[in-house]
């Protein structure tokens, strides 16, 4: 499962953004944009941001990455055999 949730990152100049999190079921593919994927929740003080999901790191036996409409997915969910939980990194450029 992603955990989901919101996550702030802010500058000290009163500069700040807001991102969503996915969540879910982790071999969901494909996901639908602003739901259960990476979302742009909002900006303050930068005049635009954008987003970019690298593949995850899916540590299922045998599991697969990849990313579609801002999720990311690994192929299998189960926890058996796994080396440890799935992870995804999320950068976002602002100006």
């Amino acid at each position: 499962m992603w955990p989901g949730g919101t996550q702030t990152q802010s500058s000290g100049t009163g500069c700040s953004v807001t991102v969503r999190a996915p969540s879910g079921a982790i071999n969901l593919i494909g996901g639908t944009t602003g739901v259960d994927s990476w979302e742009l929740v909002s900006k303050t003080g930068w005049v635009n941001a954008t987003l970019n999901v690298q593949q995850p790191i899916c540590r299922g036996f045998a599991s697969l990455p990849s990313v579609s409409n801002n999720r990311p997915t690994c192929s299998n969910a189960s926890t058996v055999f796994e080396s440890g939980p799935s992870e995804d990194t999320l950068i976002v450029n602002v100006n």
